[in-house]
């Protein structure tokens, strides 16, 4: 702005000088487009600024939105991580449950063998005892046999038995 008034002051100048003033007039008319030129220039380039800065401010919202973006992204790593760590301390539960569970099922093995083997052992022990009750009532049958004339039952005895010596005493 102030080269153009320097400009169009030289031009007045030149017009007053009149032959004399037409180098000045020259000198004047290149001053006045040199200026018309940077005015132009100007113009340009706070275009170019104004362009600038908001590819500069659109730039600032990107970086924002990706950080924002960045720490959402975080936080769902951390989230996951949590998660992460909760299902193996329960992982790590479950294995020790499960190793509960397979003592007591081998506590529980052994008792059934064990139980299995006292079966057995009863099972032996009532066939012997079968044996001997059956021992038994042949001998108290054979006492009641050969008591029972004596005691006035109408069955004889055996001759050869103990009540047999009896009667022939």
């Amino acid at each position: 702005m102030l080269t153009k008034m320097r400009s169009l002051n030289a031009a007045v100048e030149a017009a007053r000088a009149g032959d004399e003033g037409r180098g000045f007039a020259v000198v004047a008319s290149e001053v006045r487009a040199l200026a018309l030129r940077s005015s132009t220039a100007a113009s340009q380039i706070k275009v170019l600024i104004s362009e600038s800065v908001a590819h500069v401010d659109l730039g600032v919202q990107q970086v924002r939105s990706a950080g924002e973006g960045m720490q959402r992204i975080v936080g769902t790593i951390g989230q996951v991580s949590a998660t992460l760590s909760e299902i193996a301390a329960a992982s790590e539960q479950e294995a020790g449950s499960i190793g509960q569970v397979h003592q007591t099922l081998r506590r529980v093995d052994a008792d059934m063998r064990d139980g299995v083997a006292r079966m057995q052992e009863a099972s032996t022990a009532a066939r012997a005892m079968g044996d001997h009750a059956a021992q038994l009532d042949d001998v108290v049958s054979r006492f009641t046999d050969a008591a029972a004339p004596i005691l006035g039952g109408g069955t004889p005895a055996p001759a050869n038995g103990p009540a047999g010596m009896r009667s022939a005493a």
